[in-house]
């Protein structure tokens, strides 16, 4: 099959090596000449993309197209940014092409319900960051394309160790408050899957099992990888607005079951 990712970053680049062991002809598309290299001794054919390019989009001749590239940060409106990179994807790079779509998302577009949310719950964005990549999900679905949408929860795995993010801090809100985490490596899989299995159409949460409380997620997570655990506050800011991100749509109709169930051995 030809395949072409679009970002071969944190997730983008295992999963291009993966697929071309795999049998598959990959083309992964980077904004870092550097890593050029390292996606050709992998057998990736990479080619230099810049989302905000004013230049023309290349057109890419493939069966599936991954999109993975988060939405970023910065000073413009990241939710107008994110949607005008989208259209140009679609716009340029597809054309008269018809390929399967694989958008990864969030589950920062459901909103904090102080209870569990699942694919059925209105998309209701807290933060800009969620609203970009509910209007990135739009155009998709708009386009007439075949297509599955992945909403991750929040990333840990590979170089992504999460007791670094708030080491020593101290005073802490939300200790009480479940965390929603998914590993890399069952992105991966979930992806794999996607892959073989072109039914698997439209929207899907990714998330792990077990929801532990932020003070035990990264007390754990800071011993684990030598970081100074934080320490979180008491009383009324123990426990802020949260969700719980629901996941047995995919593990029922993939059959899917996760390599890593519970966030605090991440």
């Amino acid at each position: 099959m030809n395949i072409t990712i679009i970002g071969a970053g944190w997730l983008g680049m295992p999963l291009a090596g993966r697929l071309v062991q795999r049998g598959h002809q990959v083309v992964a598309t980077t904004t870092t000449e550097a890593k050029l290299p390292q996606l050709r001794a992998s057998g990736v054919k990479p080619r230099l993309l810049n989302l905000d390019d004013a230049a023309p989009f290349p057109k890419f001749k493939t069966d599936l197209l991954i999109l993975t590239p988060p939405p970023g940060r910065g000073a413009e409106n990241i939710v107008a940014r994110h949607r005008r990179r989208h259209e140009r994807l679609l716009r340029e790079s597809v054309g008269d092409e018809r390929p399967r779509i694989v958008y990864l998302s969030s589950t920062g577009v459901y909103p904090n319900l102080d209870d569990w949310v699942d694919e059925t719950t209105p998309p209701d964005p807290v933060r800009l960051s969620g609203a970009a990549m509910l209007a990135g999900e739009r155009i998709w679905q708009r386009s007439g394309l075949p297509f599955t949408i992945l909403r991750l929860a929040g990333l840990v795995g590979g170089d992504r160790q999460a007791g670094r993010w708030f080491t020593g801090k101290t005073g802490m809100p939300g200790g009480q408050s479940p965390v929603n985490m998914v590993h890399r490596e069952d992105c991966l899989r979930a992806l794999e899957l996607m892959v073989d299995h072109a039914e698997l159409t439209g929207t899907y949460n990714l998330c792990a099992d077990e929801h532990p409380v932020r003070a035990a997620f990264y007390g754990e997570q800071a011993e684990r990888y030598g970081f100074v655990a934080p320490t979180f506050s008491e009383g009324n800011d123990s426990i802020q607005p949260y969700k719980l991100v629901g996941n047995e749509k995919f593990k029922r109709e993939a059959s899917f079951r996760y390599a890593h169930p519970d966030p605090r051995w991440f």
